[in-house]
């Protein structure tokens, strides 16, 4: 077993295993949820509280994203 930080989604109130995605960061995971809850122009994000970070422990062949998540800067849409 091995601890990993866990990025769940719920659907109709309740946790889908076959969404949920298994990060090493915290931060990543929080990034990631933080994205999919965020409203933008041609993007209709999550309703808030549907997407959430939590610690899991999973079995040792599980797949872990290593994905590096480097945030872009904000631009304003109408600097365009």
């Amino acid at each position: 077993m091995k601890l990993v930080i866990a990025l769940i989604v719920l659907i109709d109130g309740e946790p889908d295993e076959t969404k949920t995605t298994y990060y090493i960061n915290p931060n990543h995971c929080e990034y990631v949820a933080q994205m999919l809850t965020r409203q933008r122009r041609y993007y209709m994000g999550v309703e808030e509280g549907t997407v959430f970070c939590r610690p899991a422990w999973v079995e040792e062949d599980t797949k872990v994203t290593r994905l590096n998540v480097i945030p872009k800067p904000e631009v304003e849409e109408d600097a365009e």
